[in-house]
């Protein structure tokens, strides 16, 4: 690929498109549900991997330990988490998702489902397929590790 050109300057301004386009559709969540980004990637992420250990979090979410013990205490003082501490685990806490957690992450996911498919609407089939197949590539174009935290190589039922 080269890194000078037309085709550079077009990858250069997508991504800059992209990023936009990603920021405007968070802001619409951060207003919409009243919670800032890091709250709603931190209820997110626990919807999928639950419990996690703080410093689980911590590295997923790449964030010091101590910006992630203020996170989850306002998630935890609205009731969207609860920590939970393991005396048979040297580590000590584990952070859960609660009921009224999960039906926030139900809400977005819902919210922004139903956004992305009105947006879509008129798209052909084939054009929608395009669009998911660029997305699932996005985490190695962009070489990150796709989000997947501390449950690597951990089978999908394994919980830690």
């Amino acid at each position: 690929m080269e890194k000078d050109g037309p085709r550079a300057e077009a990858l250069v301004d997508l991504l800059y498109r992209a990023l936009m386009s990603v920021y405007r559709f968070e802001r619409d969540n951060i207003k919409e549900f009243g919670l800032g980004y890091m709250e709603i990637l931190t209820l997110k992420t626990l919807s999928r991997i639950s419990p996690l250990r703080m410093g689980e979090i911590v590295e997923t979410l790449m964030i010091p330990f101590s910006s992630a013990t203020r996170l989850l205490g306002r998630l935890e003082q609205v009731g969207f988490v609860e920590r939970v501490y393991v005396p048979e685990d040297r580590r000590g806490v584990h952070v859960h998702l609660t009921g009224r957690g999960a039906q926030m992450v139900a809400d977005i996911e819902r919210y922004n489902l139903e956004t992305i498919t009105g947006n879509m609407n008129g798209f052909s089939p084939e054009r929608i397929e395009r669009i998911i197949a660029t997305a699932n590539d996005l985490a190695q174009i962009l070489r990150i590790d796709g989000g997947q935290g501390p449950d690597k190589g951990r089978a999908p039922e394994e919980k830690p």
